[in-house]
């Protein structure tokens, strides 16, 4: 099975763009307009508009990315630099046939990207934009290819054991169901987290459980404040973001390499972690009921929740009676929405909808632990009913992984952020 979806093809041309831009970096070579165009246009959604630009600012353009190129393969930030025009809206900064030269560190680069995409100057967006995306497309694949080698049975049966040393063997509220407050069952009434401020009671707006990734605090350490961090403040963002009642999965960090150590039993759909059974729970009941369940799932988050829906389908063979094509029509209220995760092995049944940043390094270090895992992985495989490919860069490329600030943004673009009318019912 291929790359799935839709994504081989946009996943190919960023592959292809970093290539170029890699191999610009590392010869010194000082590309020509057209040839930068070209490269931008795979790489970055502003490629329409630099296209519409670019003769007017050819040679702008080939002085921004030679000099940034050139800053680059000496490794300093001593002499990026890039041509400003002023003139019409669609090119927004200074004076026209006028040039300024930056010198800069990372740190401006990536204020003058932002800059850039906020005033519209297409080539100096365009070309900010590629040096990071450069970056975080060689992370990934890097990544990819490690992630390859060291989950294969040799080699992982001697890493494995190193990753389990260390870390918390009993992480507190592991697999808990967080409602209300974000206050685990038990502890406070059914209700999930409502949006900030709404007034409207519980029960009447959408619901969506979330269950998080890798390293993820249930709050932040010290503070009184349960929604000041961690996968609190998660929910709380959703819920502000899609005007729904939120509910979590919380999957807890054991320390990062028993985190990945069980990321590898998720990925093989035959581990033991806690936040499996509630997700199994929920979509069983779900589908047993005809009543519909929406999740949304980031990371670690997307492999546990695909282990939990092959415990989910086997549960109802069993316990039902049911045959494996029956089974996966009961699951078909649940729709998942997967942000940065696994873009292979999702079980056929629920709905999908995935979310992929191409310059977040962590979807294409899970597809290379996958390849150790073909059966997991591309048995009984689904196709999603939506594939949203994007590209967001940033000067850290697991940065380019945030659920708050990289994933729901562009939920909210691509969906539009619904109107929460919090009145009291």
């Amino acid at each position: 099975m291929g790359w799935g979806d839709g994504f081989l093809s946009a996943w190919d041309e960023a592959s292809s763009a970093a290539r170029d831009v890699a191999a610009a970096i590392a010869t010194g070579a000082r590309t020509a307009a057209n040839d930068t165009v070209a490269v931008v246009q795979s790489a970055v959604r502003e490629a329409h508009a630099i296209a519409q630009t670019a003769e007017r600012t050819a040679d702008q353009s080939v002085q921004a990315v030679s000099t940034f190129a050139g800053a680059l393969a000496e490794k300093t930030a001593e002499a990026a630099a890039w041509a400003v025009e002023e003139g019409e809206r669609a090119t927004a900064w200074a004076a026209e046939k006028g040039k300024q030269a930056v010198k800069t560190t990372a740190k401006a680069v990536a204020k003058c990207y932002d800059q850039a995409k906020r005033r519209f100057s297409l080539v100096s967006a365009a070309t900010a934009t590629a040096a990071c995306a450069g970056e975080d497309w060689t992370v990934g694949l890097v990544g990819m290819g490690l992630a390859a080698g060291l989950t294969k049975p040799g080699i992982s049966n001697l890493l494995r054991p190193l990753l389990k040393l260390g870390g918390n063997s009993t992480p507190k509220n592991d697999g808990d169901v967080l409602g209300a407050g974000c206050l685990p069952e038990g502890t406070s009434n059914p209700n999930g987290v409502m949006p900030p401020g709404c007034r409207q009671l519980p029960g009447t707006l959408p619901k969506i459980s979330y269950v998080n990734g890798i390293n993820t605090a249930y709050a932040q350490p010290g503070q009184k404040d349960l929604f000041s961090g961690g996968i609190c403040k998660t929910m709380l963002e959703i819920a502000k973001t899609t005007c729904s009642e939120v509910t979590g999965v919380y999957n807890a960090t054991q320390g990062f390499g028993k985190d990945l150590d069980e990321c590898l039993d998720n990925i093989a759909k035959d581990g033991d972690s806690p936040s499996v059974v509630p997700l199994r729970n929920m979509m069983v009941q779900a589908a047993q009921s005809g009543q519909r369940m929406t999740l949304f799932a980031h990371s670690q988050g997307g492999l546990i929740t695909q282990e939990a829906v092959a415990q989910a389908k086997q549960q109802l063979m069993k316990g039902d009676h049911l045959t494996s094509a029956e089974a996966e029509q009961r699951l078909g209220v649940v729709s998942i929405d997967s942000f940065g995760t696994a873009i292979m092995g999702w079980p056929k049944g629920p709905h999908y909808q995935r979310f992929t940043n191409t310059a977040d390094p962590v979807p294409p270090i899970i597809v290379g632990a996958q390849t150790s895992y073909p059966i997991a992985t591309w048995k009984d495989s689904a196709n999603a009913d939506a594939n949203y490919v994007f590209t967001s860069p940033h000067l850290n490329p697991f940065d380019s992984h945030s659920m708050d600030d990289t994933y729901l943004p562009e939920f909210a673009a691509v969906k539009g952020a619904p109107r929460c009318v919090c009145k009291a019912a």
